[in-house]
C-alpha cells in the first residue's frame, strides 16, 4: 500500500480521497468539500498531519500548526483516528460522529467508513490485537470490527453487525455475530475510484 512520504504522495492522496466525493479532484471540487463535507475537511488534515511528521525537524511549527487543527477537528467532528493509522487512498467517511479506528489498525485502499463505525483491538488477546481491513471495503452504519481479522477486498459490513472473525474477498456479511449473508460485497458502494492520469 502506498504510503505518504512526499509531497508529491501527499497531493495523489489528497486527489484520491476528494475523487471519492464527487467524482471531481479540481480546485473547485476541493474548495466545496474542505467547506461543506466534514468527513474529507478531517482527513485532509490528517493527511497533512502523516505527511509533515515525516519531515525534517526544521519543519516542525507547520506540523504543529496542522496537529492543532487535526486535533480540533477530530473532537469537533467525532473522528478518533490517528493520523498514524495506516490508512490507503480513497477514503471516504459518509457522516460525521462517533467514528473509532485503532491506531494500529490497517485500512486499505477506496474503503468508505459510516458513522458510528469501530474498528478496535481484542483485549482479550492484547492491544495489538487489530483488525487488517482490504481495498474497497464498505463498513455500514454502526458496525464494529473488533480482533485480529482481515475483511477480505471488496467485502461489506451490515448496519450494527459485529464482526469477530474473517470475511471472505467479495462477501456481505451482517448479524451478531456476523455471518455471510450474500456473495455481493461492496459492490454499487464504492464510486469514484481516482487513478493518477
Amino acid at each position: 500500500m502506498r504510503e505518504i512520504k512526499t509531497k508529491d504522495d501527499f497531493k495523489f492522496f489528497i486527489k484520491a480521497d476528494l475523487y471519492r466525493y464527487f467524482g471531481d479532484a479540481s480546485q473547485s471540487a476541493f474548495k466545496a468539500a474542505y467547506k461543506n463535507i466534514p468527513g474529507f475537511k478531517f482527513t485532509y488534515w490528517l493527511r497533512k498531519c502523516a505527511y509533515l511528521s515525516r519531515r525534517p525537524f526544521y519543519t516542525r511549527p507547520f506540523f504543529y500548526r496542522a496537529l492543532g487543527k487535526y486535533k480540533a477537528l477530530k473532537y469537533q467532528y467525532g473522528f478518533d483516528i490517528e493520523y498514524s493509522t495506516k490508512i490507503g487512498a480513497g477514503f471516504y467517511l459518509g457522516h460525521w460522529g462517533g467514528v473509532v479506528i485503532n491506531g494500529d489498525a490497517i485500512i486499505g485502499e477506496n474503503c468508505n467508513i459510516s458513522h458510528q463505525v469501530t474498528i478496535g483491538s481484542d483485549a482479550k488477546h492484547g492491544a495489538d490485537a487489530v483488525p487488517v481491513v482490504g481495498d474497497k471495503v464498505y463498513l455500514a452504519p454502526g458496525c464494529k470490527v473488533f480482533g485480529r481479522i482481515a475483511l477480505g477486498d471488496g467485502c461489506a459490513v451490515g448496519a450494527n453487525s459485529v464482526v469477530l472473525s474473517d470475511v471472505p474477498p467479495g462477501a456481505a456479511v451482517a448479524g451478531l455475530p456476523a455471518r455471510v449473508v450474500s456473495e455481493n460485497g461492496s459492490k454499487g458502494y464504492i464510486n469514484n475510484i481516482y487513478t493518477e492520469s
